[in-house]
């Protein structure tokens, strides 16, 4: 609710960019990771910056953590990406990233989220015809 509540706040009750474009919203939180490089001199593991609403930064946070513990195919991610090595905040990173996206889908379809939705591309669908 109050992951709900903050990003309503945040987004200006749903009317302006960060609330349909997921990859602003994320660079404006601060979860979307930046590498730093220059050349080939210096390079720098990928890192989120600190600035952005920290609150909301964290209610995602706990929000991932959340789901990764209650929600069966979030788990069965995250116990996939620990199986092939990855760094535990780095996978919540990712969780908190594609939460973001379900919620701003959510906002942009303005349709209610359906768990086991399929996407299918029209081109592949038979019609019975």
């Amino acid at each position: 609710m109050l992951l709900a509540a903050n990003f309503l706040v945040v987004t200006n009750g749903f009317d302006n960019d960060l609330a349909v474009q997921y990859r602003k919203a994320s660079a404006y939180i601060g979860i979307c990771p930046y590498q730093h490089s220059s050349g080939t001199s210096v390079y720098k593991k990928p890192r989120i910056p600190k600035y952005g609403p920290a609150r909301l930064r964290k209610l995602l946070h706990l929000a991932a953590r959340s789901v990764v513990t209650h929600n069966a195919d979030f788990s069965a991610y995250y116990k996939q990406k620990i199986a092939q090595g990855k760094a535990r905040k780095l996978i919540l990173n990712n969780v908190s990233n594609k939460l973001l996206k379900i919620m701003c889908a959510v906002t942009r379809t303005r349709k209610p989220f359906v768990d086991n939705h399929v996407s299918i591309h029209p081109q592949f669908v038979l019609f019975n015809t």
